[in-house]
């Protein structure tokens, strides 16, 4: 593939993406979103959240699903508590960031 068609296909699919979302918001009735929609989005944080961070501890490079990295699903017990307690997903990646990095630092080094 030549320089050229990969800076057509990064086009085609920005503006395919552009439509895509401008799509929702002009279909949307003036700016209004109907309050079943509006009620449904509040969750996607949460969901968007869940799916960057559970794969990794569940997940190892051997494909397996076990929980081969203590450190990890400690690390993710320790951010799931302070997530139901805090409610502040800066507040539970910092706790779970501080608790991994404190493990490894305290059983490897």
């Amino acid at each position: 593939m030549n320089q050229t068609n990969l800076w057509l296909y990064v086009a085609l699919l920005g503006i395919l993406t552009f439509g895509i979302r401008w799509s929702f918001l002009a279909g949307s009735g003036g700016g209004q979103v109907h309050p079943a929609l509006q009620s449904m989005m509040q969750f996607i944080p949460a969901a968007v959240f869940a799916s960057l961070s559970i794969p990794p501890l569940v997940f190892v490079k051997s494909g397996s699903y076990l929980f081969h990295d203590p450190e990890r699903f400690v690390a993710g017990l320790v951010g799931l508590i302070v997530a139901y307690r805090s409610r502040n997903v800066l507040v539970t990646i910092s706790a779970g960031m501080g608790t991994l990095w404190l493990m490894r630092l305290v059983f490897q080094g």
